[in-house]
């Protein structure tokens, strides 16, 4: 296994430590995120059904995370399924993909009052 899908399962497992999510106003399929409040990403579903992600080596201040255009700007490492053609790549770029809109739109809180809801403590 690559070190990109180790680190990109490392993210999953991990994915309280995602924050600051943002979707692209334009394409609405890129999400922008950083990892461990220093490490700033971008992560792609192509409508062909595969999974990129960016990796902006330079840390990104508070001002600039507000704004997309810096994000689109900045310069960024690619890493995508259809270059690195392995099941575990496709399953954890899926994932982290998955991980990332789930934060975008709450999704876990959503679950939990759900949950907290259909199973009421006693």
């Amino acid at each position: 296994m690559t070190k990109i899908v180790l680190a990109v399962n490392a993210m999953v497992s991990n994915s309280g430590r995602i924050t600051e999510v943002r979707k692209d106003p334009v394409t609405y399929d890129d999400y922008y995120f950083t990892y461990d409040a220093k490490y700033c990403w971008e992560v792609k579903r192509t409508p062909a059904g595969h999974y990129r992600i960016w990796y902006f080596p330079g840390q990104l201040d508070t001002e600039e995370l507000q704004d997309l255009a810096k994000w689109k700007t900045a310069t960024k490492v690619r890493y995508s399924t259809e270059d690195l053609r392995t099941r575990e790549a496709r399953e954890t770029f899926a994932e982290l993909f998955r991980c990332v809109v789930e934060k975008f739109y709450g999704v876990e809180k959503h679950l939990d009052d759900i949950i907290q809801d259909g199973y009421p403590s006693h």
